[in-house]
């Protein structure tokens, strides 16, 4: 009983119980997958919409090793990254290693050979051999009209 109580005394704080939520293990950027793993912190010092369970999703905004992990951080999907009036278009990756949240123009050949600027995009998630860039839902017909004829080009651009 002596031993017992002196545990207790010596793991509680002032803010509470320790209880388990998701802690991210590395920076990382919105549209990438959080990396993370369960542990226990104080409830009082734990925000209400914590989540307890290491999510699979992709993540809506960028995140620091040690922050907890709450729904506001998570993207139920590739939809959940995208802005009021914006479509996303899957591209293959057969480019070189974008950075973060590329900001792009895309271009594309027209039938004659001229080319011609569609508009802008900005990346908002990789997979394996996708891409997925956001454009304006004002550009998207030409654009998927541009990769049914042979393709598009991005070309990098300052944000």
């Amino acid at each position: 009983m002596v031993i017992f109580g002196v545990v207790e005394h010596t793991t509680a704080t002032p803010w509470g119980p320790p209880v388990q939520v998701v802690v991210a293990t590395a920076d990382a950027d919105a549209g990438s997958a959080v990396s993370a793993e369960v542990v226990g912190r104080p409830r009082r010092l734990v925000p209400a919409d914590a989540v307890d369970a290491v999510p699979e999703g992709l993540l809506a905004r960028d995140i620091g090793a040690g922050e907890v992990v709450t729904s506001r951080h998570l993207a139920t999907g590739i939809d959940g990254l995208l802005e009021p009036g914006e479509v996303a278009l899957a591209v293959p990756d057969e480019l070189p290693p974008l950075p973060d949240h590329a900001h792009m123009e895309v271009l594309a050949t027209t039938l004659d050979g001229t080319a011609s600027r569609l508009g802008t995009a900005r990346l908002v998630a990789t997979e394996p051999d996708w891409l997925w860039i956001a454009v304006p839902a004002t550009i998207a017909p030409d654009v998927a009209a541009a990769m049914a004829r042979g393709g598009i080009a991005l070309a990098l651009a300052p944000p």
